[in-house]
């Protein structure tokens, strides 16, 4: 059963390894007795309450709702692929991370390139693949890529 814990992320972001130079630096800064740089906040609490206000601001039109949520409801409704599909819930945290992503890049108005933008990271974790999916050697983000798509033609 889908891991409860884990949907209760917005987002499932996969970093993958470091090159193996990178490596070799994490590896040589967390062995050695050189002094640790000094992180700085980037964000105080007054200025994170801010952004999450303006976030909110970010106008997400009726159609994007609808694409959201027609997104939403091909993971429930296409059993072919996705053995459990994702939350009503989801379709609110989608709303949400389109609306971040429209005002990191400058904008206030959410478009589709947002809803398709955010899709991976809000669904991955939060769909079971049919079983002959996983048998194909599918993945989750292989799924939602193929509804994506399928929202594009309609």
């Amino acid at each position: 059963m889908l891991d409860t814990m884990q949907d209760r992320f917005l987002l499932k972001i996969i970093v993958d390894y470091p090159d193996p130079q990178r490596e070799l630096d994490i590896v040589n800064r967390f062995t050695s007795s050189t002094p640790k740089p000094e992180i700085k906040p980037m964000l105080d609490k007054k200025s994170i309450l801010r952004l999450q206000k303006l976030t909110k601001e970010v106008v997400a039109g009726d159609d994007m709702k609808k694409r959201a949520i027609d997104l939403v409801l091909m993971t429930r409704n296409r059993k072919d692929l996705v053995q459990l599909g994702a939350s009503p819930r989801v379709s609110i945290d989608m709303i949400n991370a389109a609306k971040a992503h429209a005002l990191m890049q400058g904008r206030n108005l959410v478009s589709a390139e947002d809803i398709d933008y955010v899709a991976l990271p809000v669904l991955r974790h939060r769909i079971i693949l049919n079983p002959k999916m996983d048998h194909e050697g599918k993945t989750p983000d292989d799924i939602i890529r193929m509804l994506v798509r399928k929202l594009e033609i309609r």
